[in-house]
């Protein structure tokens, strides 16, 4: 049975309620990646970052995207990976793109790109 101000208590806390709910559903990596799709790509956050960002510690944070299969690196990758494409095949210059994606060294940008896609940037731009 609910009295008047059990029931007023309730709706009190319900948002607060339903938004922890649906946090603590929420798969860490997904968490992750809106940390790192919501940054500036040229000014990622770090490990620790996230993990305050996300209210753990940092080796906690290790340990549960490793039970769900990935790393903070993987996902900053994937990212980055990703957004490399975009620019390429949207025609930007590779020093233009390194700087975006904030590496220091266009030759920086390029062993990475060729270690996510096994393809040097030229390369996938001109496929032939």
């Amino acid at each position: 049975m609910q009295t008047e101000d059990t029931l007023r208590e309730f709706l009190r806390l319900s948002p607060a309620l339903l938004f922890k709910q649906f946090e603590a559903q929420t798969p860490r990596t997904t968490q992750v990646e809106r940390i790192l799709q919501r940054s500036k790509l040229n000014q990622l956050p770090t490990n620790a970052h996230i993990a305050e960002k996300l209210s753990v510690s940092e080796s906690h944070l290790r340990r549960q995207l490793r039970a769900e299969g990935t790393s903070i690196n993987e996902l900053r990758d994937n990212l980055l990976c990703e957004r490399a494409i975009e620019l390429l095949r949207r025609g930007d210059p590779v020093d233009h793109i390194a700087t975006t994606l904030g590496f220091s060294e266009s030759s920086a940008f390029r062993r990475a790109f060729k270690r996510w896609t096994g393809t040097t940037p030229a390369s996938f731009r001109n496929p032939e």
